[in-house]
């Protein structure tokens, strides 16, 4: 499971920022970890052929299917991945930020906001981003694990549309937390619930659907 967040009790002001093509630039760190992996020797075409069949089973749904797919996951030691995570992080993500989300993040943090990753990628690479960015704390799709070995199953709700925005408002139950001071960055179409959730919502790096749904809305648009 994801770490619970640890909001001191003061706090009322967030920065919450979406990961993939928000602070990492025209991709997802999935896609990159796959290609790592691959090139490390773990992960070959049978792999390839099991996530593909896998995919003709949308009796779920297309999105819900595609998500909860990390069979090419399946048998590979937890240890195996945290071990790679500093190398992945320097050769495939560092080289990737955006330079615009890293000011904003700074910016913020001095101003004493609680900076949250929230973003429907892995949840050990959430979890080293948090730690290298200097964030507060972070979610992602949550890995089961069984006899320290990953399953390929995604455990919980999805970090995507209105699931974003369940596992945020379940983390923070209880606090006060001032939304309408709060900014919220992220570039998909499906984050628009969980950006309207924020009196500063931003569109960083949008696509074309959030980029015209911000500018109905009057919500600022960053890029870099």
């Amino acid at each position: 499971m994801n770490r619970a967040f640890r909001l001191p009790a003061s706090s009322l002001k967030l920065a919450v920022f979406d990961v993939d093509r928000t602070l990492v630039r025209r991709t997802s760190c999935e896609m990159q970890l796959v290609r790592y992996l691959r090139t490390k020797g773990l992960l070959g075409w049978t792999d390839y052929c099991r996530v593909l069949m896998n995919l003709f089973n949308l009796s779920n749904g297309f999105h819900e299917t595609v998500l909860r797919n990390k069979v090419y996951l399946h048998g590979i030691p937890k240890k195996t991945i945290l071990a790679l995570l500093p190398d992945f992080f320097e050769t495939c993500l560092r080289p990737r930020l955006s330079s615009r989300g890293m000011e904003w993040m700074s910016h913020l943090r001095k101003r004493g906001f609680f900076v949250l990753l929230i973003s429907g990628t892995l949840d050990f690479i959430v979890d080293y981003l948090v730690e290298s960015l200097d964030a507060d704390e972070g979610a992602g799709s949550t890995m089961e694990i069984r006899d320290h070995v990953y399953t390929g199953r995604v455990l919980g709700p999805l970090p995507w549309l209105k699931g974003k925005l369940e596992i945020l408002e379940g983390c923070l139950r209880g606090r006060t937390v001032d939304y309408g001071r709060s900014f919220c960055f992220a570039d998909s179409w499906a984050d628009i619930p969980l950006l309207s959730r924020f009196g500063r919502p931003v569109a960083m790096n949008p696509g074309c659907i959030l980029y015209w749904a911000a500018m109905i809305r009057g919500w600022k648009v960053i890029r870099g």
